[in-house]
């Protein structure tokens, strides 16, 4: 009994220090002039596109990010839609897809995006929860 209590505190402790490194790789991600930077290195490039529909009582963002690696070849795309809701000032998420040509699977987004969070008027990182995405990828190993 004492052996399996010691085996379930090892396990238990090799998942917090896993998980806790691969925080630690999430918070050195950094996009700026359309690379995708860790640690000083550049990992890829992106390509963003954005369009603006405007629907009766909300306007619809669409973004699509196309991702490259260090070489130049594409490995995904990223496709969102964002509504900015006009009664409450806020924008949301409606629906998210990521496409790896690697295996040519379509990810939905409820694999790696929050969609009960508030997204700011102002989106950061070139879509919304993009940094996700990108953690999403490496831990995937399709970066």
């Amino acid at each position: 009994m004492k052996n399996l209590i010691f085996i379930l505190f090892v396990l238990l402790c090799a998942n917090f220090s896993n998980a806790a490194s691969f925080d630690d790789k999430k918070s050195d991600i950094v996009i700026e002039n359309d690379e995708i930077k860790a640690k000083d290195k550049v990992l890829g490039k992106i390509k963003a596109d954005e369009k603006e529909i405007v629907a009766a009582k909300s306007k619809i963002k669409n973004y699509i990010v196309s991702i490259y690696n260090k070489k130049g070849a594409l490995i995904a795309t990223y496709d969102v839609k964002s509504v900015l809701k006009q009664s409450k000032k806020d924008r949301s998420i409606l629906e998210a897809s990521l496409k790896t040509y690697k295996d040519n699977v379509t990810h939905t987004g409820s694999n790696f995006l929050d969609f009960n969070s508030n997204v700011a008027d102002k989106v950061d990182q070139t879509a919304p929860q993009f940094s996700r995405v990108i953690e999403y990828l490496i831990q995937n190993k399709y970066m």
